[in-house]
């Protein structure tokens, strides 16, 4: 798993198991991203969606740009303006 910075060049990787999903890796490759600035907003795809998740990120000034997965229930469905 690769972090780039907004201008193409990598940030931090890590490589783990291919049985481990992505979105239980991020916080591992945003710890071994020393020196790096930090992001302040982190667009990522539907299956990183997760309260646990979104408020771990929250707390590192991070902000989770994600669809909500379809049984998103604890929170109304966004309509997409964050994403536009």
């Amino acid at each position: 798993m690769v972090w780039t910075r907004a201008d193409g060049c990598p940030a931090a990787a890590i490589i783990a198991a291919a049985n481990i999903s992505e979105n239980q890796l991020l916080e591992t490759l945003l710890d071994s991203a020393k020196g790096a600035t930090t992001t302040e907003v982190l667009l990522a795809e539907r299956a990183y969606d997760g309260n646990a998740l979104r408020a771990r990120l929250a707390e590192r000034g991070i902000f989770l740009l994600s669809p909500h997965r379809k049984n998103h229930r604890k929170s109304p469905r966004h309509d997409g303006r964050h994403l536009r």
